[in-house]
């Protein structure tokens, strides 16, 4: 029937009800059913609102599913209006738009109001919305006001399903007393689908679970049928329930950890974090079977263990990770935040970098909770980045670092991206607010790059406002300011300028920048001057210069991966330049710069380079050795290309080795 309305109707449709019913799973079979996919074609858009804090963050969801670009002036929403009405027969569904729409703030509240008012009214869209709850927004007309709350299971139909997800025989669920305690624990539970496949996955008999219901939660049973609290409990319980019936944790299984891990990832454990997790979590896989078994994890669409979102806001709260495992994830999270892919491409047995961004806004937001150190700050900074140039929001983590850093400038830092935020979602007052405190405290400190930015950004910000005189100040003062400055980016030079004065004036801003205690001004200026010595060719001064750029990268960022690559670098001209021995004294500390931050892509490049220097030394058996456990690391990450070169070397080697002995 919804799949019929959702070809005929012009208005939207709307499914409701409480969380664990299986809302989502309608609309996707919707999605999927033949009649709607011959009506609609390839125009069938689904997206999800859960863990979304606001309707800037849906729009911006929606116009990446479009690959609907930014107006000049920076606006989104027209352009996404008038991609939607140059389509023909759209279908969009917004899955869990409780998150935004059932907000305490009244103003949020409206604002998604607002958003499906101005959805529903394109000729062309077929709208379909899925909440928690009985009620639907009522500002406009819905196409199935009466029939739209989904209802639990009937009884037979809970009994059914109890029956075909249970691991015990028919038999013993038809014994008299088993039945009668089936009929009595299904109708305590309400008959949601949820709590029926948690408590039908325990594998023990309905006696016993009915006993347990009652021992741990006796008041649920005492809870107002009607007011959506028992329902929501009822999954609680089962949860509970369900994590007694596993394992015990030990040094061979750790299926609470495991849970614990899942808590605080959104979009779930992908393969290649995973992977970097077994060291700290005994027999992963075992510990994921057991958790799919209990219906406590399922797999996700991209190879994922993932968790329903009642279990997984349950556990969070009631299981947190311990502080080794915390500290395992921080590491494992800065890495990839700091190591944004250039492109669309994923690793061959991994997920693309925007299917993590749930879990690393997550895992970021909670670690600042407990360190706010230059790693920290800067692995902030790159996924910002990162969601700036591809139109997502990170302004609540932004907004939250901006609580946490004390030095001046960072706090400049933070103020110009919340500007920069605010413009792409059209929040005006508060990023010209921000922007003026960022250029109060560049100027306050002498950073005129920083403050020419930013006074720039306010113009801008200032003329959508419609203050064209202020824009127009501002904007004079940002070029002023260039030009006092001598304004650099990246690695052009300056109208007039030769390449001596531009290293120069990159060392003389390197210089300031240590001065100041700002290690990654120092480590980007220090790429910049590395970049003009290499251009001229000589290999002395590009030597010395990378030795120089390691003695500061211990000073100011001792425990970077950036510090770890650059070391390698340095190897690398040793090697050229005939001191293998300095220069495997750099690989192994950049061996353990990596191994600290549990980047297994960055071991796998030093192996590398360990088995390489090897053969140099002509050590060919321990290269061959490193050359074969470089090759498994590359291929664990799906780069073949690396593994089948590495293979090959320790295959020469070998070939050596056997020649040496005869």
């Amino acid at each position: 029937m919804v799949a019929h309305s959702v070809v005929q109707s012009t208005a939207p449709i709307g499914i409701v009800g409480p969380g664990g019913i299986g809302k989502t799973t309608l609309a996707l079979k919707v999605l999927h059913d033949p009649r709607v996919k011959q009506y609609f074609g390839k125009q069938r858009l689904f997206l999800t609102c859960e863990g979304e804090s606001s309707v800037d963050d849906v729009l911006a969801q929606l116009a990446n599913k479009l690959e609907v670009q930014r107006s000049q002036d920076g606006v989104l929403w027209p352009a996404v209006i008038e991609d939607l009405r140059s389509r023909q027969r759209v279908l969009l569904v917004l899955d869990n738009f409780e998150s935004i729409w059932s907000s305490t703030s009244d103003e949020l509240r409206e604002a998604a109001e607002v958003l499906l008012a101005q959805l529903a009214v394109l000729d062309e869209l077929t709208l379909l919305v899925t909440t928690r709850g009985n009620l639907l927004p009522e500002s406009f007309t819905w196409a199935n006001v009466d029939t739209a709350e989904l209802d639990t299971l009937s009884s037979t139909a809970a009994r059914l399903t109890f029956f075909d997800l249970s691991y015990l025989e028919p038999h013993v669920l038809e014994l008299e007393t088993e039945a009668n305690a089936l009929t009595e624990l299904l109708r305590e539970i309400d008959f949601v689908p949820l709590a029926i496949t948690l408590l039908a996955r325990l594998e023990d008999l309905p006696s016993r679970l009915l006993r347990e219901w009652s021992e741990h939660y006796t008041a649920v049973l005492e809870a107002d049928h009607h007011d959506g609290t028992r329902r929501e409990l009822s999954v609680e319980v089962s949860i509970k329930i369900s994590l007694a019936h596993l394992p015990a944790e030990s040094d061979y299984i750790r299926p609470r950890q495991l849970l614990s891990v899942l808590g605080q990832l959104p979009a779930g454990l992908f393969t290649g974090v995973s992977t970097k997790l077994c060291s700290t979590i005994p027999n992963l896989d075992l510990a994921a079977q057991n958790l799919l078994h209990h219906s406590l994890a399922y797999s996700g669409g991209h190879g994922e263990l993932r968790m329903l979102s009642p279990v997984r806001h349950y556990v969070s709260a009631c299981l947190p990770m311990s502080g080794a495992t915390l500290s395992v994830m921080d590491n494992i999270y800065l890495d990839i935040a700091n190591t944004h892919p250039p492109d669309d491409r994923s690793d061959i047995d991994g997920p693309t970098y925007d299917i993590e961004l749930p879990n690393l806004m997550s895992i970021l937001s909670s670690t600042l909770d407990r360190r706010d150190d230059r790693e920290m700050v800067q692995a902030i900074h790159s996924l910002d980045s990162y969601c700036y140039s591809r139109n997502y929001s990170s302004l609540t983590l932004i907004r939250k670092l901006l609580l946490h850093v004390n030095h001046p400038l960072d706090k400049a830092t933070c103020l110009r991206s919340i500007g920069l935020q605010c413009k792409k979602v059209g929040q005006l007052d508060l990023g010209i607010t921000s922007l003026e405190r960022a250029a109060d405290i560049y100027e306050e400190y002498k950073n005129k790059p920083g403050e020419a930015i930013s006074r720039e950004l306010l113009a801008r910000l200032l003329e959508a406002h419609g203050q064209q005189k202020d824009a127009d100040q501002q904007m004079a003062r940002s070029q002023l300011l260039k030009e006092e400055s001598s304004f650099f980016s990246d690695d052009e030079m300056l109208p007039g300028e030769d390449v001596v004065q531009a290293e120069q004036r990159l060392r003389n801003s390197r210089e300031a920048r240590l001065r100041a205690g700002d290690g990654i001004a120092v480590s980007g200026f220090s790429e910049g001057i590395l970049k003009i010595v290499k251009k001229r060719g000589d290999v002395v001064a590009y030597t010395r210069e990378l030795e120089l750029v390691v003695t500061l990268g211990e000073q100011t960022r001792p425990v970077s991966t950036w510090l770890a690559q650059t070391k390698a670098r340095l190897a690398q001209q040793y090697v050229e330049n005939g001191d293998s021995e300095a220069a495997e004294e750099l690989l192994v500390a950049a061996f353990s710069l990596h191994s600290q931050h549990d980047d297994r892509m960055g071991v796998a490049s030093i192996t590398y380079g360990l088995a390489a220097l090897r053969a140099s030394q002509l050590r060919f058996n321990e290269g061959a050795e490193l050359g074969e456990a470089a090759a498994k690391l590359f291929r664990e990450f799906g780069d073949v290309r690396f593994a089948k070169q590495c293979d090959q070397q320790a295959s020469m080697l070998r070939i050596l080795v056997a020649m040496r002995r005869r």
